[in-house]
This record gives C-alpha cells, sequence and structure tokens, in this order.
C-alpha cells in the first residue's frame, strides 16, 4: 500500500474540517451503561471530557436488486443507551461509542488547526478500537462482528462568488449563466451522487450543499464524501486494506469533482 499512497494525490492545504473512521456491528447486547464509565477509564487521561448525543441508526449498503441502502434498526428488547463521546483533551480528536457502533474523528476545531492526514487518522482509529476489544475480552463480553465500514470527510470551501458560478468549482454543475433563461441564479444547492466501489465492497456518496459556516458566519459549499460498505470475504481480517481502499475513492473523487484552479489553491503537491 505504500507505493500505492505515494501516487494519490497531495494538497498542503486542503479544505477537509473533519475526518470520522467507523466500524458498524451487530449489538453488543451485553454492554449496559456502567460499562461505559469503566471504558473511560481507559481513555481518560488523554479523552478527559465525556458527553451523551442520541445513538445514530445504521445504514446499510445493499447490492441486491431494487435498493441501495437500507436502515437497520432496532435491539429487540434492549433499552435504549445514548451514544458516548469522549472528547480529547487537544479538541480535535473525538472517540463515539455505541452498542452496535464505533468511530474515531479528527476535527478542525481552530484556524491554525492542520489536518494531520490519513496515516495519523487512521493510526487513532485502529489504537482506541483495540482497546475496545481489549476491554470487551477482559470482560468476558462477545467480539466484535462488523456488518459494515465506514469513512467520511468533509470539506468545507469558502465562496468567493455567487453560487451561479459554482461551476469554477465543481466543473460537472456549471450553472448555465451565460445565456437568456428564465430562472435566476440558485440561493441553494444540495446535489447527492453515488458511485459504485469495486467487488461491490460498498459506494462513495457524495453531498455538495451550500451552508453557512458558524464561528464566522460566511458562506460555504460544504462537500463531504462517505464511503460505506464492508469487504464481501472476511470483514474483520481485511479492515486496514478496506480503508485504504476507502480513503483512494475519497481522495481520488475529491480530485476527479473539483477543478484545476482550486487545486492550486489548496496547493496541491502531486
Amino acid at each position: 500500500m505504500a507505493n500505492k499512497e505515494k501516487e494519490l494525490p497531495d494538497y498542503s492545504e486542503p479544505p477537509v474540517v473533519e475526518v470520522a473512521c467507523g466500524v458498524i456491528f451487530d449489538p453488543l447486547r451485553n454492554l449496559l451503561a456502567p460499562h461505559f464509565g469503566l471504558l473511560w477509564e481507559q481513555f481518560r487521561e488523554e479523552y478527559p471530557q465525556c458527553q451523551e448525543v442520541p445513538p445514530l441508526t445504521a445504514v446499510s449498503e445493499s447490492f441486491e436488486q431494487g435498493g441501495a441502502q437500507r436502515l437497520r434498526v432496532g435491539f429487540g428488547t434492549l433499552p435504549p443507551l445514548p451514544r458516548i463521546w469522549f472528547h480529547h483533551k487537544s479538541g480535535n480528536g473525538l472517540i463515539q461509542l455505541q452498542r452496535d457502533r464505533f468511530h474515531y474523528n479528527w476535527r478542525k476545531v481552530g484556524p491554525l488547526d492542520a489536518y494531520p492526514h490519513y496515516e495519523s487518522v487512521i493510526g487513532c482509529f485502529k489504537k482506541h478500537f483495540e482497546q475496545v476489544e481489549a476491554f470487551l475480552r477482559d470482560n468476558s463480553m462477545p467480539e466484535i462482528r462488523p456488518v459494515q465500514y465506514e469513512m467520511t470527510y468533509v470539506n468545507h470551501i469558502e465562496l468567493t462568488s455567487p453560487l451561479g458560478a459554482v461551476g469554477a468549482v465543481f466543473p460537472d454543475f456549471d450553472w448555465q449563466g451565460n445565456r437568456a433563461r428564465f430562472l435566476p441564479v440558485p440561493e441553494a444547492i444540495n446535489w447527492q451522487m453515488a458511485f459504485p466501489m469495486p467487488s461491490q465492497s460498498g459506494r462513495l456518496h457524495v453531498t455538495v450543499s451550500n451552508a453557512i459556516r458558524v464561528h464566522d458566519k460566511k458562506p460555504i459549499i460544504n462537500l463531504e464524501l462517505t464511503a460505506r460498505g464492508v469487504p464481501r470475504e472476511s470483514p474483520k481480517d481485511r479492515v486496514g486494506e478496506w480503508f485504504d481502499i476507502a480513503h483512494e475513492w475519497i481522495v481520488r473523487g475529491f480530485t476527479d469533482l473539483t477543478s484545476d484552479n482550486v487545486h492550486e489553491l489548496w496547493k496541491r503537491t502531486r
């Protein structure tokens, strides 16, 4: 993978503001609220703050005829538990855990925070996921059985012109404003696309929408790329391979969808 990694496009100043790596698994029915507190002790030195948030509903990819995605809902007779966030002391790292999923997020919280690149993020994900697995073993719980992996990159692209000029960033979505037309320049956009990954191992989902950035109230384009799926054989043994492929599809997809002009702005190095 090292040689292949060198061939991927790279940017010194990419617009990425968040990266999430996650695994969805069969619900851990023996995982109770007190276990979250015990598990926090494993992370507390680095992640001194915790928070309860609503649990996420899993969306699974299907390649059967008649549907691309399916909701995966329900824990049977188990009472609901919240999703727990463990916040890193730097503010950039976030561990998320609920009965049927684990995530690690890197987040840009300050204007000078630099994206640490894939190797760092996936390294933190693997490290903390192994800690969770060790905790389960030490407490005589069943091992995790993955049913799906996810990787998401969120990018904030500052708007320097009206939405009608969005084609300068995304050539595939150029607004034809150079001809007489009835409709005015759009005031909002929300494009969604899905692309199949190799060997039915997942899909790359892309969303392009306009938004207002919270901290400075500037108009932006929110570009979100999510790879979601699972290897068709031996998913637990091939977790690293799947994330490497997902990362490649996200990076090449990002590059394919955006223009050469903004690549220069983001200081593309290869």
